[in-house]
């Protein structure tokens, strides 16, 4: 097929400080007609005579850049030293491809947007505002990065995922299925957030960490060494998730609670101040609060009516046939006969003894269903 464009003579020079020519359509192609004036490139290896690749407006291309297929570069744009535009990419606005990034499969990039280091947008990918993708990162299959959003060290946006204002998503990372990452969020080491899940503040998703199922991680929370937040659970302030622990069913942490080691926090149960939930512990009901230093674990099971604030005021279940509180452990039934005392001998108030009282009385209730549920021999 013969030249679909001729070079024009300008006085413009190229940011390498070389000659660049305008383009002038030699045939219609297109929504080109024949006879009209393009952006500017340096020489004819920079834009394919073939397909319906086209440099508008002040446009321009340079150094090893290569529009090739039905790439596009608008307003004023910018491809040089090894950038490509290639299948149906755009570039418009102020969006700028060099060093090696690529933009092709309907990959867009526009505002002040930047690829390069490898970059790859392709596959209906945007980036726009001042988002930047480069050294091998991703967006595509939808995916979107925004505002000072940041994708780079192999991360990747896809699947209707969206970075913006300061998040930043590397060393593997990765934002799908609708998953939110914003403010000066990130997610790294392979951390992975999908299903309309939310990363924000200056919190934190790595280590295999996952935040799915709108499950939210906000403030300065942590979700790493294969922690999960699904389901609605929310992390804030400085609450961790790590070790495999799980926060589920609008579970809530914060302060500076911790789940770990297969921990579990579920139906609405809360751990806030330094309250910890580790080794098979599970927190769960509306009423379910772990709080101060009260800590969970080994098996333990919280549930609907427990409210727990402090070390010393720690109240579970101990081989599911004994009932802990502080440092004094009791059958169920010796509990029964002699809490009254044992308040007393603690200098507890009227009312708390009371308040201890009602919730020993749960916690037996409790108890065959929570032995029944561990399978537990009694």
């Amino acid at each position: 097929m013969k030249n679909k464009y001729k070079l024009v003579v300008t006085e413009l020079l190229s940011g390498e400080g070389k000659p660049l020519f305008q383009v002038k359509a030699l045939r219609t192609f297109g929504v080109i007609v024949k006879g009209n004036l393009g952006g500017f490139i340096e020489s004819e290896k920079n834009l394919s005579h073939d397909g319906l690749a086209w440099v508008y407006g002040n446009a321009r291309v340079y150094g090893e850049a290569v529009v090739t297929d039905d790439g596009r570069v608008f307003g004023n744009g910018r491809v040089f030293g090894n950038g490509q535009v290639s299948g149906e990419g755009t570039i418009t606005e102020n969006g700028m491809v060099y060093g090696k990034g690529h933009v092709y499969g309907n990959g867009q990039v526009s505002g002040d947007g930047v690829v390069f280091g490898n970059g790859e947008v392709l596959d209906h990918g945007i980036v726009s505002g001042y988002g930047k993708v480069f050294a091998n990162g991703q967006v595509f299959g939808n995916g979107e990065v925004s505002g000072d959003g940041r994708v780079y060290d192999n991360g990747k946006v896809f699947g209707n995922g969206f970075v913006t204002a300061k998040g930043y998503i590397s060393g593997n990372g990765q934002v799908s299925e609708n998953g939110i990452v914003s403010g000066n969020g990130q997610v790294s080491e392979n951390g992975i957030v999908s299903g309309y899940g939310q990363v924000a503040g200056n919190g934190l998703v790595y280590g295999k960490g996952v935040v799915t199922d709108r499950g939210q991680v906000y403030g300065n929370g942590r979700v790493y060494g294969n922690g999960q937040v699904c389901g609605n659970g929310m992390v804030d302030e400085n609450g961790r998730v790590y070790g495999k622990g799980r926060v589920s069913g609008n579970g809530y942490i914060r302060g500076n609670g911790q789940v770990f080691e297969n921990g579990i926090v579920s139906g609405n149960g809360q751990v806030s101040g330094d309250g910890l939930v580790s080794e098979n512990g599970q927190v769960s009901g509306k009423k379910g609060r772990v709080s101060g230093s009260g800590q969970v674990t080994g098996n333990e099971w919280i549930s609907n009516s427990f409210y727990i604030t402090g070390s010393k005021d720690t109240i579970s279940l101990s081989s599911y046939t004994t009932l802990t509180i502080g440092f004094s452990t009791k059958t169920f039934k010796d509990w029964t006969k002699t809490f009254k005392t044992w308040g007393k001998e603690n200098k507890y108030t009227t009312e708390q003894i009371k308040e201890y009282g009602e919730l020993i009385k749960v916690v037996i209730s409790q108890a065959p269903s929570v032995i029944k549920r561990n399978r537990a021999k009694v």
